[in-house]
């Protein structure tokens, strides 16, 4: 290799290095979404029994006809306040990732539960991914039969999401 193509390899290569770092250090870069949803009716223990079920059910690479998204979901961890997961989506043989964080809090004051749900890509440089990690959040919750509770509140902003005027679940 010449010495100029060895310059500019080492040249994108620390330029790919220090986008890494701006994202791990803000969180900005990479396409993510929020959302909340209260559940005025339903205790948390019964809505993150919900979400794992729902999790587990679409582990594998089966997807239902009528989301090609819906699998490919795995588990990291699951405790009484919060449920961390994986999502992947396939692009012919290669794979995004996006982690997932479902928070789980009783209203002060209130029964119910009020879940925050966090999902961004995993790869810095995914920074417009056409409103999928809302669907990953919105399908997880949709297919537990969450979103149809009576009393359901769902708060997301376009600003809090990543191309959510794109997002077709």
């Amino acid at each position: 290799m010449s010495s100029t193509a060895t310059a500019i390899l080492l040249s994108v290569l620390l330029a790919g290095v220090g986008l890494q770092q701006v994202a791990e250090a803000d969180g900005t870069l990479a396409a993510s979404c929020t959302v909340t949803w209260s559940l005025p009716s339903m205790t948390c223990a019964t809505v993150s029994t919900k979400i794992v079920d729902q999790m587990k059910s679409w582990s594998g690479g089966e997807c239902p006809s009528s989301c090609s998204t819906c699998c490919y979901y795995s588990i990291t961890t699951d405790t009484s306040e919060a449920i961390t997961g994986t999502h992947k989506v396939y692009i012919g043989s290669y794979a995004l990732t996006q982690d997932l964080t479902f928070t789980l809090a009783t209203p002060s004051g209130s029964e119910g539960c009020t879940v925050t749900a966090y999902s961004v890509q995993e790869s810095f440089y995914v920074v417009k991914d056409s409103g999928q990690d809302y669907c990953n959040l919105k399908n997880i919750m949709s297919g537990s039969g969450l979103t149809r509770v009576s009393g359901v509140v769902e708060n997301v902003a376009g600003s809090s999401c990543t191309d959510l005027a794109e997002a077709s679940c």
